[in-house]
């Protein structure tokens, strides 16, 4: 272990041996602490944007819901309604041969 071999970086110029973990520089201090305020009020922000974003779909899902079955339903029905469509079934051979 003695041998200089052991003692080369895995990485050429690592960062994490270039740091002074003893330093007391205040000005990288202040910006760690702004850099940080502006990250956490960008999750604020982020938070809440999600937070409407799922009561917007869950709205908007309980809306579309409620509404679409009646509609479908209605126009489900209301196609089967008219004598047209009776008659093309009916004589469509390889659809009732289907059915037999």
């Amino acid at each position: 272990w003695a041998d200089e071999k052991y003692l080369k970086p895995a990485l050429e110029n690592d960062p994490l041996l270039h740091w002074d973990c003893g330093s007391d520089d205040d000005s990288e201090k202040e910006e760690l602490d702004s850099s940080k305020a502006a990250l956490e009020k960008e999750l604020a922000d982020t938070k809440s944007q999600l937070d409407r974003m799922k009561h917007f779909v869950r709205d908007l899902m309980t809306e579309k819901t409620t509404d679409t079955t009646s509609t479908d339903d209605t126009s489900y029905f209301e196609s089967y309604s008219h004598f047209g469509i009776h008659r093309e079934m009916l004589q469509d051979k390889v659809r009732t041969e289907a059915y037999r």
